[in-house]
């Protein structure tokens, strides 16, 4: 499987200026796995920072290599869990601010 890789910052902002939020699908960011998520949900915009539940993706590996079948660490993304927002905002304009002033380690 590739290494994964979601958009630039400046790719980010476009697709929020030209989208509106009903009609925005969640986005994930990162460089070679996700690292976290941009959604639009009950009139808030959000950018929460994703983690592998370790516990969970290690007992699935290990039950994979049991029965012979073959583990490599994209398969720990189906654990990937939401954390805690780490910028909200209502307004779309309010959004992408805090977007362009943030430094960007997702790409």
């Amino acid at each position: 499987m590739a290494p994964f890789q979601g958009p630039s910052q400046e790719e980010l902002i476009a697709l929020l200026k030209k989208t509106s939020p009903q009609r925005f699908q969640p986005v994930t960011l990162g460089r070679y796995a996700p690292q976290a998520v941009v959604e639009f949900s009950n009139g808030l915009w959000t950018l929460s920072p994703l983690t592998i539940n370790q516990e969970k993706a290690k007992a699935a590996g290990k039950a994979a290599l049991k029965r012979g079948e073959s583990w490599m660490p994209e398969m720990e993304w189906q654990f990937l869990e939401k954390g805690e927002p780490q910028i909200a905002a209502s307004a779309t304009s309010e959004f992408i601010a805090e977007i362009e002033a943030m430094a960007w380690t997702y790409t």
